[in-house]
C-alpha cells in the first residue's frame, strides 16, 4: 500500500489528483492459502480522469486535464483476517495503467 501513498504525493506535489471509475471486474481465482489467508486475483477495467487543483484536491468545477480508458489490468490482492474483518495487506499489479 506504499506505492499507493507514493502516487498520490506524486500527484500532490504536481498539485493533481485522479478521478477512477472502475467499469467492471472479474474474479478470476480466490486461493485460501491459511485459515487467516487469502489471494483473490482480479481482472479490473478502469476509466480515470486527472485533474488540477489550486488550494485542495476536488475543489471547483474544473474540467479534467486529461482523461485515459478504458484500460484493463490484472490486480492480486493479499489478504489478511483481521479480528473483525479481512485486510488488504498486498496489491501486486501485472501491468501498469497508460500514461496520462
Amino acid at each position: 500500500l506504499e506505492q499507493l501513498t507514493a502516487e498520490i504525493d506524486a500527484l500532490r506535489a504536481e498539485k493533481q489528483y485522479e478521478g477512477r471509475q472502475l467499469i467492471r471486474n472479474e474474479f478470476r481465482s480466490f486461493d485460501r492459502q491459511a485459515d487467516g489467508r487469502a489471494v483473490v486475483t482480479v481482472r479490473e477495467t478502469w476509466l480515470d480522469k486527472l485533474y488540477g487543483f489550486q488550494d485542495y484536491p476536488g475543489e471547483g468545477d474544473a474540467e479534467p486535464l486529461s482523461e485515459r480508458g478504458p484500460y484493463t489490468l490484472e490486480v492480486t490482492y493479499t489478504l489478511e483476517r483481521g479480528e473483525w474483518q479481512w485486510l488488504v495487506t498486498s496489491i501486486v499489479y501485472a501491468d501498469e495503467p497508460p500514461a496520462w
